[in-house]
C-alpha cells in the first residue's frame, strides 16, 4: 500500500538440509486471519545470529524457532492502518526511517526492540478505487445480471501541519523464556516479559520523532535511541541500559539560527561503546553550514569533528578502531554531484599530529564531459548539466534547438551527479533533438538552505529563472522561443510556480503529482521547512500554488495526477485545477486513476502523453 512496502509484501520459505537433499518448508501462520495458501508477510529477518525468524504479519510481530514449530505472536494490538508494531505507518516510513521496518533484534537473539506507532488521533485521508470493476476490464462489456456499484474509497491516516502525529512507543522484549522453549513447541508458555522505554526527560511534554535505533556491542546490554522534537530543530542520542532499560541523553544537535535538522544514519559506536561518530550539521564560514562527521567520547564528555570543508559527507562507510581510521564518502567543494572516498584519523590515536582528511579518489583524473556553474546570490553557484542532441555541431553556431528544464527544488534533493544514468532526459534530447537541461540551485545538496527556511517557493523558484535566462543569453543555440520546463512532485510544484511568475522565459510546463496547498502536506516535511501554520500562517499562504493559477498563461500547463498518490495526495492537484478553471485558465489535465505517486502502471502512458504535449507545444522534430 505504501510506496516503499508495495513491493515488499513477501512470502517465507525455510530452507533446510544439505545442497544435494534440500528441504523447502513454507511459513503458515496459524493465527493469521488470511485465508490463504501462503501468509502474506510485511517484514521478515532472522533473530540475530540465531535460526530463528522474526516476522510481522497484519501489524503483529511472530517468531518462529523452527520450521516444524508453531510460532509465538509477542504482540496482539496491531490493527491494520492504525496500529503498528514492529513496521512504520505512513509517515514514518515516508519521511523519517530509512527503511520500511521497526525492529532491532539483539546480536545474540536474547532482547527484540520494535517501535509501535499509533495513528488513533490521526486524520483520515481518503481517495476513490476504482480497482477491476464489472465492464471495466478493457473489454468494454459487462455481465448481464450484474449490479454495478460506485466504485469504493480507501483511506489512509495522514497527518497535515498542525493536527496530530503518530505517536511512537519503543518496547523491549526479552526472549530468555522463549529460547529455553524445546522444539517440540509442547507445554505452557509463559509470553516474554515486555519493558517501555522512555525518551529523555528533557522531551517530556513535547511532540517527537524517533529517528533511529540500534544495539551496542554484541551483547544485550546497551541500545542506542535517537530522537528529535517536532520542530525538527533540536536531536538527542540517549543509551538504554540494562537492566531498568532507562534510557539517559548522551548527546544532543541543536539546529543552527535559520536551519533545521534532518535525520541521519544511526551513530557509529566503537566497540567498546564509549565512542561513536555521526553526521552533523557544521558551520563552515561565516554563514555556510555543511554536513561532516563528529567524534563523541561519553565518559571524557568530549566532541569532536574530523571532516571540515565546504563539501558534504554523505556516508561513513567504516570505523577502523585498532587503526584508528574513518572511511566515509563525500562530495567535492564546488562539485556536489560527485561522490570521492576520504580517510581521516580519530581523535583516539596515539599521535599527537593532526592529520587533515585524505581524498583517496579526487585525483584518478578528468571526466570526458563537464557540467556548469552559474553565479547566484550570496556566493552560491549553480550547477547545470545540458544534454546536447546527437545533431548539434560546435560549428553550427546559428542552429537554434529546443530546450527542455527538469526542475526539482526540493530541500536536499540533488539532480546533477556523476552517476550514469539513462532515462526520459536522454530519450527527449536524442529522439526530439531537445537540449535537456538539470539544474541544481540553493536548497539541493550542498548548496545551502538557510534561504529555504520559513519559505517555500521562493529562491529555489527564482534561481531556476535566474539560471535559465543566463543559458539562454550566453548559449546562442538555445531558442529562446522554444523553452519548456517540467517536474515531478516537488519538481511539479515549481514547474507550475514558474509558468506564473509573469517573466515568460518558459513557454510551456509538465506538472506532475505537484503539490498545491503546503496545508494539505504531511506534517514531518512540511513543518521541517515551514514551521506549524500557527507560528507561520504568512509562510503557507505565499507558498499556496492556488494562489499563483491566475498568472499561468492559457495552453501553457499539462497538468497529471494519480488518484491514488499518497506522497502529494490527488487533492493537490483538483485544488490546482479547480483554482485554475475559477481564474479562466485554459489547461491540460490528466488523472490516472488507482496509480500512486510513480504512476508505475501507466508510465508508458504518461511520457507518451507528455511528449505529445511538448511536441506540440515546442514544435519538435521528431529523429
Amino acid at each position: 500500500m505504501f510506496k516503499a512496502t508495495s513491493a515488499a509484501l513477501i512470502y517465507v520459505m525455510y530452507c533446510s538440509g544439505t545442497m544435494s537433499n534440500r528441504h523447502h518448508t513454507p511459513l503458515l501462520l496459524k493465527e493469521s486471519s488470511r485465508r490463504m495458501q501462503q501468509t502474506r508477510l510485511q517484514h521478515a529477518t532472522w533473530l540475530g545470529n540465531t535460526s530463528s525468524l522474526l516476522m510481522i504479519s497484519e501489524n503483529d510481530i511472530y517468531l518462529k524457532m523452527g520450521p516444524a514449530v508453531e510460532e509465538i505472536r509477542l504482540t496482539d494490538t496491531g490493527v491494520p492502518g492504525v496500529i503498528y508494531n514492529g513496521v512504520p505507518d505512513w509517515l514514518y516510513q515516508e519521511e523519517v526511517l530509512p527503511k520500511p521496518q521497526a525492529t532491532w533484534p539483539s546480536p545474540d537473539g536474547t532482547h527484540i526492540l520494535y517501535a509501535t506507532f499509533n495513528d488513533t488521533r490521526v486524520s483520515a485521508l481518503e481517495f476513490p478505487w476504482f480497482g477491476t470493476q464489472p465492464g471495466q476490464d478493457g473489454t468494454g462489456s459487462s455481465s448481464l445480471g450484474v449490479s454495478k456499484s460506485f466504485p469504493p474509497s480507501r483511506s489512509i491516516r495522514y497527518p497535515r501541519p498542525g493536527s496530530p502525529n503518530p505517536e511512537v512507543e519503543l518496547w523491549i522484549v526479552e526472549l530468555g523464556n522463549v529460547n529455553s522453549m524445546n522444539y517440540s513447541g509442547i507445554g505452557n508458555v509463559t509470553l516474554p516479559a515486555k519493558t517501555k522505554l522512555k525518551p529523555p526527560p528533557s522531551l517530556d511534554g513535547q511532540d517527537y520523532y524517533l529517528t533511529s535505533a540500534g544495539w551496542v556491542g554484541d551483547d544485550a546490554s546497551q541500545i542506542t535511541v535517537v530522537w528529535m522534537t517536532r520542530m525538527q530543530n533540536l536531536s538527542l542520542v540517549s543509551a538504554c541500559r540494562a537492566p531498568t532499560w532507562e534510557c539517559e541523553e548522551t548527546h544532543s544537535e541543536r539546529a543552527p539560527e535559520g536551519l533545521w535538522l534532518d535525520a541521519q544514519p544511526h551513530p557509529l559506536f566503537a566497540p567498546d561503546g564509549d565512542s561513536f561518530l555521526l553526521l552533523a550539521t557544521v558551520q563552515e564560514g561565516d554563514k555556510e553550514h555543511f554536513t561532516h562527521i563528529k567524534h563523541v567520547t561519553l565518559t571524557q564528555q568530549r566532541i569532536a569533528v574530523l571532516s571540515h570543508g565546504r563539501y558534504e559527507v554523505s556516508e561513513i562507510l567504516a570505523w577502523d578502531t585498532k587503526a584508528h581510521l574513518v572511511y566515509y564518502l563525500g562530495t567535492r567543494e564546488k562539485r556536489p554531484g560527485q561522490r570521492h572516498l576520504y580517510v581521516v584519523r580519530d581523535p583516539i590515536a596515539d599521535d599527537p599530529r593532526h592529520f587533515e582528511p585524505l581524498c583517496v579518489t579526487c585525483d584518478l583524473g578528468e571526466v570526458l564531459w563537464s557540467s556548469r556553474q552559474v553565479p547566484l546570490p550570496q556566493g552560491w553557484r549553480a550547477q547545470v548539466q545540458l544534454f546536447l542532441p546527437p545533431s548539434w555541431r560546435e560549428e553550427l553556431r546559428d542552429a537554434a534547438f529546443p530546450v527542455l528544464v527538469e526542475v526539482n527544488g526540493r530541500p536536499g534533493s540533488e539532480a546533477i551527479t556523476d552517476k550514469f544514468r539513462i532515462d526520459w532526459g536522454t530519450y527527449m534530447s536524442s529522439h526530439n533533438d531537445v537540449v535537456y537541461v538539470r539544474l541544481d540551485v540553493r536548497g539541493a545538496r550542498g548548496q545551502g538552505k538557510k534561504d529555504l527556511f520559513r519559505k517555500i517557493g521562493g529562491v529555489e523558484v527564482q534561481d531556476q529563472l535566474t539560471v535559465l535566462k543566463h543559458l539562454l543569453k550566453t548559449h546562442k543555440y538555445l531558442d529562446v522561443t522554444r523553452v519548456g520546463v517540467w517536474g515531478w512532485g516537488y519538481g511539479g510544484y515549481v514547474t507550475a510556480m514558474v509558468l506564473g511568475n509573469q517573466e515568460n522565459v518558459f513557454k510551456c510546463g509538465v506538472a506532475v503529482n505537484p503539490i498545491a496547498d503546503w496545508m494539505y502536506y504531511n506534517s514531518a516535511f512540511t513543518e521541517r521547512i515551514l514551521g506549524a501554520p500557527a507560528e507561520n500562517y504568512k509562510g503557507y499562504v505565499e507558498a499556496d500554488l492556488t494562489q499563483r493559477a491566475r498568472l499561468v498563461p492559457s495552453h501553457s500547463l499539462y497538468l497529471l495526477h494519480g488518484l491514488a498518490d499518497l506522497t502529494a495526495p490527488y487533492t493537490h492537484g483538483v485544488a490546482f485545477a479547480k483554482a485554475l478553471s475559477e481564474a479562466g485558465v485554459i489547461f491540460r489535465y490528466q488523472s490516472y486513476a488507482d496509480e500512486d505517486h510513480a504512476l508505475t502502471g501507466v508510465l508508458e502512458h504518461a511520457y507518451r502523453s507528455m511528449e505529445d504535449f511538448l511536441a506540440e507545444c515546442l514544435a519538435l522534430d521528431a529523429s
